[in-house]
């Protein structure tokens, strides 16, 4: 089950022909550059994270452009995720030693 405060996959919003929306809890944050400075940013869950460059070529036609679809990609930060929730339970485990 998703907590409202969670973060879903990128995919939960942005339509792809090649994907079924995904309501999963992103556990990735991908940001990717373009060389004329520009960023995508990603939310992404474990089963979507190998497509990320793919989903984030979509995005960034889809956002400037489809002359911008041909340039290069470089992933500049892939940062897992930590729902408040998870990092709340973990520290109710320590306090209470279960």
């Amino acid at each position: 089950m998703v907590v409202p405060s969670e973060r879903l996959c990128c995919l939960a919003t942005v339509r792809l022909r090649e994907f079924k929306a995904c309501e999963k809890a992103a556990v990735y944050r991908a940001e990717f550059e373009l060389p004329a400075g520009k960023h995508v940013v990603l939310h992404l869950c474990g089963e979507h994270l190998s497509q990320a460059s793919r989903i984030a070529k979509v995005e960034i036609a889809r956002r400037l452009g489809r002359g911008k679809l041909e340039q290069k990609l470089a992933i500049m930060r892939l940062t897992p995720i930590r729902s408040k929730v998870k990092r709340a339970a973990a520290g109710k485990s320590r306090i209470s030693g279960q």
